[in-house]
This record gives structure tokens, sequence and C-alpha cells, in this order.
């Protein structure tokens, strides 16, 4: 944990901005977009870059702190849990921005640096004298209907129109990042869950990309001088994937304890039995209690064996980062599982919206299609496991 953060109770504030996440969640889910009232909730209770260093007036919660804060928000809804992390991110794709980047993105604090983009697919980028020049296409821009600041990655090119190594085999790889008003939003997410995130496209064409606004990518980038903290030598998978983990258990969670509700109050249309009395029931149950909690328990454990690593100054195993990614994917199967038998169980009243396990269903279903914790993961940790090389080099930033 970093200085300072111990009296940071972001579960607290998580509690504290419930209540008005819960009363506008059905109009965030109608309008795509995460209603004003609730960010305004967010911002005041400080949860607006949790990941952003003390020094430019974020909370530099440690990874686990930042874990337990999207689970939490994610028993109310799971959308509001997803924009939080995707903007909490900003500390991560702002760590190798120049002091001037730092100093415009930042005028306002962490509030003013709320931002939205996508890393692949990786965009041209031609040097011009002061920047770039970039026209390119991302989507799942999570958060972008209050986002000030969009964009997404780029590969540089040379002047034989290649792409710029900067060893061999390696490219240059660099996030731009444009103003609102540079770029054109896409209304593309029409989608089934996570409905109220406001994933859509982002799209620029022959946009200027000041240098300074633009920023590295990798494990050979060198961090600016706010961030020299142990949160920014944390494995970058553990910030930009894993906590998908922790959202879809709070998903879970919530369905599960709204199931446990309805049984203790419905006795389905074919018995005379309640259906906290029915045996198959109370199996169903145990069975998704534990699949909640031993996954939470792995996933927790692999992000505070890398912290402790982390804070020892350390770098951070393969293996390590091998578990915590696997943890997270296993988590969000695991919390499809456990909310797919609260959704079965409780029969026909979970396929109406006025049931929170409906979207509780949408959501978590939603949440294992992401590519940081999809299938594929599965195979990049089984490669490990197997003694071969990762194909994925994002683990090694």
């Amino acid at each position: 944990m970093t200085s300072g953060t111990a009296t940071k109770d972001l579960t607290a504030r998580a509690k504290a901005i419930a209540p008005v996440v819960a009363e506008d969640a059905d109009e965030a889910e109608r309008e795509r977009r995460l209603t004003d009232r609730t960010v305004e909730a967010m911002k005041a209770q400080g949860l607006i870059g949790i990941w952003v260093p003390e020094s430019l007036g974020g909370l530099e919660a440690s990874p686990g702190e930042g874990f337990r804060l999207f689970e939490e928000v994610a028993k109310t809804h799971a959308s509001a849990a997803w924009n939080l992390w995707i903007w909490s991110t900003v500390g991560q794709f702002t760590s190798t921005l120049s002091e001037e980047g730092i100093a415009e993105m930042f005028a306002d604090g962490p509030t003013g640096a709320i931002g939205a983009g996508g890393l692949f697919p990786l965009a041209p980028a031609t040097p011009v004298e002061g920047g770039y020049r970039v026209t390119g296409r991302w989507p799942y821009c999570s958060g972008s209907g209050h986002a000030q600041w969009l964009g997404g990655g780029c590969m540089v090119l040379g002047e034989d129109g290649q792409p710029r190594m900067i060893m061999p085999g390696v490219p240059e790889i660099r996030f731009v990042t444009f103003r609102r008003a540079e770029v054109e939003i896409i209304d593309t997410w029409h989608v089934v869950g996570l409905r109220a995130t406001g994933s859509n496209d982002v799209s620029v064409e022959n946009g200027f990309a000041p240098g300074h606004l633009t920023s590295a990518f990798g494990p050979m980038a060198p961090k600016g001088k706010h961030y020299q903290g142990p949160l920014y030598r944390f494995p970058v998978l553990g910030a930009l994937a894993a906590p998908i983990g922790a959202i879809a258990l709070g998903v879970a969670r919530h369905a599960l304890d709204e199931f446990m509700k309805l049984a203790k109050l419905k006795t389905p249309s074919t018995s005379q039995t309640q259906l906290t009395e029915l045996g198959a029931v109370q199996h169903e149950v145990a069975e998704a209690h534990a699949a909640i909690e031993s996954a939470r328990a792995w996933l927790y454990g692999t992000v505070e064996d890398a912290w402790r690593t982390t804070l020892a100054g350390q770098p951070v195993s393969m293996e390590q980062r091998r578990d915590l990614t696997l943890a997270a994917a296993h988590a969000t199967r695991a919390a499809s599982h456990a909310t797919g038998i609260a959704h079965v169980n409780a029969g026909g009243t979970a396929v109406y919206e006025t049931s929170p396990i409906e979207r509780c269903f949408r959501d978590v279903h939603a949440a294992t299609q992401h590519a940081g914790t999809s299938p594929r993961t599965f195979a990049s940790a089984g490669r490990l496991l197997l003694g071969l090389a990762p194909d994925n080099p994002l683990i090694l930033a």
C-alpha cells in the first residue's frame, strides 16, 4: 500500500454512492451510458482516478484496493463498476506521458482527465513536425459518454512507410490522445450486456496528435517523475484486464443474493414446496457460493502475491503474471457459472427486466467476452504451463 492510502476506505466510498447508482441504473441502461448524477457522485467520493499518482491529486491506491472497489460497485450496477475501472487506468496510460502532457491533461485534477480509448487495432501514426498524423478507429471505448480525452493505440511508421522499430523485432507502439471535440464518437454500443458502459467506437480522420499527448507503451518505456511508486511497476495486465474478474464476481454475488431473497418468497407453479426447501436448490446455492468464494480467494491471492513482490522492489515473475491473468479469467467463468445457477433456479421470474437477476445474467456474460479474460487467456496460460514462450506480449509489460 502506498503512503496515505491506509485511511482511504474505498469500499465505504463505494457503499456511499450505491443509492445513487441503484436509483439511476434503469435510466443508464436505457441511455446506454451512466447518468451524469452517478458520475458526479463518483467524483464527490474521490473515486475518479484511484490509480492516479497522489502528486497529481489521485489516491494511488494499491491494486487490491482497486479490485475491492470495483467488486463492491458491481454488486449494485456492473456498468458503473466497469466505467470506474476504465477511468482508473488513466494512471497506467499516462505514466510515460511528457511533463507538458501531464500538466495539460491534469490541469483540473483526475476528474478533468477522464479518458476512453482502445489499444487495438493499432492505427498507423506518421511522424510530422510536433507530433503525428493519425487515421484510425477504435472499438469498445468504454466510458466515452463522459470522457474528455479519447484515443487509441498506434503503430509508428518510419520514412519508408513501414513500422518503426525500437529494437529488432519490436515495433514502436504509442497511445495517442485527442480532446473530445477532435474525434468522432460513433454510436455503435447496441448490446445485450454492460449496456450502460457507453463502449462506442471512436474515430479520427487525419488527426494531429501532439507529441506531448502521446505515450509510449511497452515494458521498456521510462516512467515519468510522478510515476515512480510501486503501483506503476505492477504488471500492466493487472490493471488493464484482471479487474474484470473482480467485477464479474461482484455481479455474481449480487445475482446469488437476489436469488436467495427470492427463494424465501417463491413457490414454483409446478410445486407446493418453497424454493428454500428444495434439495436441488440447496445444493446449487451452495455450489454457486463455493464457485464465487473459491475464485475470489485465488484472484485476490494472486493480486496480493504480485503486489508483495512489487513492494519488495523485485520483478514480478512470469509465473506470477501467468497466474494473475489466469485467475482473473477463471473468476469470470466462475462468476458466469454462479450467475447461471441463480438465473435457472429463479425460473420465469428471471426473464423479466424487472428482475435484477436478468441484468446480472446479461452483464456477467458480456464480461466473459473481453479479450483480457476470454478463452484465449487460458490457451496463453497453458503455453506457459507447458514451458512454451508467451504468445501475448502484453504479459511482459
